[in-house]
């Protein structure tokens, strides 16, 4: 049949899109995360395989045995919920990045798959999901919806995980990333549904296809506008933020421009090396880190802004001018604070401390990233004057 054709080769357009991914992830995506999208990718690729024998078998059905009938549509409606599996166990890696913790196979998390597998085979006798009559026909059983519903579960769990994290958390690059991870699920459970009701082409396919390479584009554009030494934002996607968070300035809300310089660093790389002063530098970027997510919950943006000088944007809401000027002082004093503590964890041979100029962004017609950044670098340089 011409359709069955087109099926198959909607479905080798997919597995061709998602090997070239695959052949690219390693570039792309961290070396922890990898694991968990290669079991991922070939648990799609598995599942596509068998949606193409599924089409096959069932376009052949008068001619085969029951027991072989059986045995892949069984395979077939598994194989789906391995891919919910799979896709769920990859998301929830990278909420749990930092930890780098989670286990490819989850006692309580797998259980789906093994109910699902053992309705699979007694379903032979009892008919639960599904039927082949003695016309070879097939039958949709009583509790048929199981099969898309283990799979739609697994998305839904770590999709709303997501969204609450993304609510939860005030740091709008944590936000955008969170809400990247939760919205993530979104085309794969459209398309279940679909498949659910249309058999003629290989939607989920095409969708968890669509999906994966959704998600491969946000990490090239998170790779391009990531500082590849801190893993801090970068000067250029920094700038974009911070032109965007200008037209938000309104009486509601303060905004701050922080300007950060290590000090004395040349003294560090002259006589510890480059290499040290590298160590030293992504030091203070975990320290910047934390002090801005962490310890002080509020909107800001960390960024590397290039050699040993780093900026953080501060978005204080409800706050009034003299309070905000306050509030801005306390987050200096825990940076100065969070920095001391990593380099004595470290325990090398010199301080690390760092001079901090700031400027608040007013509500203003003409002001620019340039300018905002220029008052920041000279209110640090006459900190530096002065300390000198």
């Amino acid at each position: 049949m011409e359709y069955e054709l087109l099926y198959h080769s909607m479905n080798i357009f997919c597995v061709v899109i998602l090997l070239l991914i695959m052949m690219k992830a390693e570039a792309v995506i961290g070396e922890y995360a990898k694991k968990h999208f290669m079991i991922a990718m070939g648990a799609v690729i598995m599942y596509i395989v068998t949606d193409s024998l599924w089409m096959r078998v069932h376009n052949m059905r008068q001619d085969l045995d029951l027991i072989v009938i059986y045995a892949v549509y069984s395979l077939y409606f598994v194989s789906v919920t391995v891919v919910g599996y799979c896709m769920y166990s990859f998301l929830e890696y990278l909420q749990d990045n930092k930890k780098h913790a989670l286990q490819i196979l989850d006692k309580k998390t797998v259980l789906p798959i093994a109910i699902h597998i053992i309705m699979s085979v007694i379903n032979v006798y009892t008919g639960f999901m599904f039927i082949i009559d003695e016309n070879h026909e097939y039958i949709r059983g009583s509790f048929f919806m199981l099969e898309y519903l283990f799979v739609i579960g697994y998305l839904l769990m770590t999709s709303v995980r997501a969204f609450k994290t993304a609510i939860e958390t005030d740091n709008v690059r944590e936000k955008g990333y969170y809400q990247m991870i939760a919205f993530f699920p979104i085309i794969p459970l459209i398309s279940n549904i679909i498949q659910a009701i249309v058999h003629i082409y290989p939607i989920i396919s095409m969708g968890v296809t669509l999906t994966v390479l959704i998600l491969f584009i946000n990490q090239v554009i998170e790779l391009i506008s990531l500082d590849p030494m801190t893993r801090l934002t970068n000067k250029q996607e920094f700038a974009r933020i911070l032109e965007r968070k200008i037209k938000e300035v309104s009486d509601k809300n303060c905004m701050y421009m922080l300007m950060i310089d290590i000090d004395k660093f040349k003294n560090i790389n002259d006589t510890y090396g480059h290499i040290e002063g590298d160590r030293a530098i992504i030091r203070v970027a975990d320290a910047l880190r934390t002090a801005c997510s962490d310890t002080y919950r509020r909107n800001t943006v960390v960024a590397r802004f290039g050699g040993d000088e780093f900026m953080v944007m501060v978005e204080l809401e409800n706050s009034s001018e003299q309070m905000s000027e306050v509030e801005t002082a306390e987050l200096c004093n825990i940076i100065k604070n969070e920095i001391k503590k990593a380099n004595e964890n470290a325990g090398v041979g010199y301080d690390l401390r760092c001079t901090i100029g700031k400027t608040m962004i007013q509500k203003d017609d003409y002001i620019s990233v340039e300018k905002i950044i220029a008052s920041a670098d000279e209110d640090l340089y006459r900190l530096k004057r002065y300390s000198a």
